[in-house]
């Protein structure tokens, strides 16, 4: 059966006054909405299978979130968990959702509209299904640069312009056989952090003003916007070169914009009919960092400290910090005390193919030689996707351990569970090569952002 397709999206922006994710110390919640936060859906089914693709201007969900959304939507669908794809844009400038610490109280209402708006689309696309054709096309635009900068002794966040990018914008164009546009997508792997923890108004960031770029250009009609998906790449070790200001956020979504309207010009597509996904899980080791007497000892200093700051009356930023330092010292405690060395994570990786295009996404921080690598290997069109179906955690690559930096040591403090080991690299791929059909056999390290350079000791 010819494949169908259907699409929708609706605003999912809170009202102020709920605290934002993406960046600790910040001391206020909103304040206000500089522009609105999207969830956008797209739904094919072939009338034996179903699949929908899910894209949420936020920083990402928790797992209770990922599998109550997934569960609703199915229902609604008549189809499976496993073939609903939740995406995060990961922009820093979204209320926050309950996957990190030290950024604030987690909203129960919101959570309730959130999964609400969702399910209401999703019936929405799947109701206005048409036959149609998937194109696909991709194009140059660069607006970030690798961020790990090493100075000898380690790994601070700044501009390295010799680490690894990948200077493309991808895009799929959903279209009717009679040419009206059901859907557009695309993809550019950057992290949405234009804006940083200063800013107190809601913002999709670039993302956002790249989507209402491409929105504005392929609309015949205000009042029929064509959704349009915006998908996030392996950002991990990618932040935008502008910075600061909502000048640099438009001109960042200027970049992709113009670049993913003119690919679209140079569409293609093929007769393939295929409507397929899967899911597979792993589990990923997880490095103790610490033993019983350092977690011991870390956890009396920060208790000390947090009680030191609320008697001083530090403001609220600083005393989220001071507990999620705390909370992360009695994790580690707790772990501690199980005398277990073997903690693993659960990691899903999951695969939805339609047409000749496939999506494969991935519940973490990916660093972009990930998708590099897929990309390279895998002879079909293949969109490589972070902060899928949740985000537990940065996943470096295993070179990248020994600099140490933010993304390695630092991060997991926040994620509240402790960092993959560096052999997670080689299980991931591995997994992700046995998906895609991708011969495994000649798997070799990915190299280090900062290759070529020596680690300290």
């Amino acid at each position: 059966m010819t494949l169908q397709f259907g699409a929708s999206a609706a605003d999912i922006t809170p009202p102020s006054g709920l605290w934002m994710s993406g960046y600790a110390f910040r001391n206020e919640c909103a304040t206000g909405v500089h522009d609105p936060l999207m969830a956008s859906v797209l739904v094919a089914t072939n009338g034996a299978r179903c699949v929908a693709i899910i894209s949420l201007d936020l920083i990402s969900l928790p797992q209770d979130t990922v599998d109550r959304m997934r569960s609703e939507v199915s229902k609604s669908l008549g189809t499976t968990p496993e073939a609903i794809m939740v995406h995060c844009t990961h922009t820093h400038g979204a209320p926050y959702t309950g996957i990190f610490r030290a950024m604030g109280e987690r909203s129960p209402e919101y959570d309730d509209f959130l999964c609400m708006q969702v399910c209401t689309i999703s019936s929405n696309a799947a109701a206005s299904v048409k036959p149609a054709t998937m194109f696909y096309s991709q194009g140059p635009a660069q607006i970030g640069i690798n961020r790990r900068c090493y100075d000898g002794n380690g790994v601070t966040l700044g501009q390295n312009p010799i680490g690894p990018m990948n200077p493309l914008v991808q895009t799929f164009d959903i279209k009717e056989l009679a040419g009206s546009r059901i859907a557009v997508g695309y993809s550019h792997a950057c992290h949405p952090t234009t804006m940083g923890g200063d800013n107190l108004e809601y913002t999709g960031d670039w993302m956002g003003a790249a989507a209402r770029a491409i929105q504005n250009r392929i609309s015949t009609s205000p009042m029929q916007p064509v959704p349009v998906l915006s998908l996030q790449g392996c950002c991990g070790d990618v932040n935008p070169v502008r910075r600061g200001d909502w000048d640099a956020v438009e001109a960042n979504g200027r970049i992709v914009a113009d670049a993913a309207l003119l690919a679209l010009d140079y569409a293609g597509c093929s007769d393939d009919e295929t409507l397929d996904f899967e899911e597979t899980c792993v589990d990923l080791p997880l490095l103790r960092e610490l033993n019983y007497s350092e977690a011991l000892s870390l956890a009396g200093k920060w208790r000390a400290i947090l009680a030191e700051d609320r008697e001083a009356g530090a403001p609220a930023g600083k005393l989220f910090y001071d507990q999620c330092h705390l909370d992360w010292a009695l994790d580690h405690l707790a772990l501690a005390q199980t005398g277990n060395d073997d903690a693993v994570a659960t990691f899903s990786i999951q695969k939805i193919t339609i047409g000749e295009v496939t999506f494969l996404g991935f519940p973490a921080e990916l660093f972009i030689s990930y998708q590099l690598d897929l990309q390279s290997r895998y002879k079909a069109p293949l969109f490589v996707l972070s902060y899928t179906n949740g985000c537990l955690n940065y996943l470096p690559a295993a070179a990248d351990y020994p600099f140490g930096g933010y993304e390695v040591r630092d991060a997991c403090r926040y994620y509240a569970r402790p960092m993959f080991t560096a052999e997670c690299e080689h299980i991931v791929r591995s997994t992700a090569y046995g998906l895609l059909g991708i011969d495994a056999s000649t798997i070799l390290p990915l190299p280090s952002a900062n290759h070529g350079q020596i680690p300290p000791a």
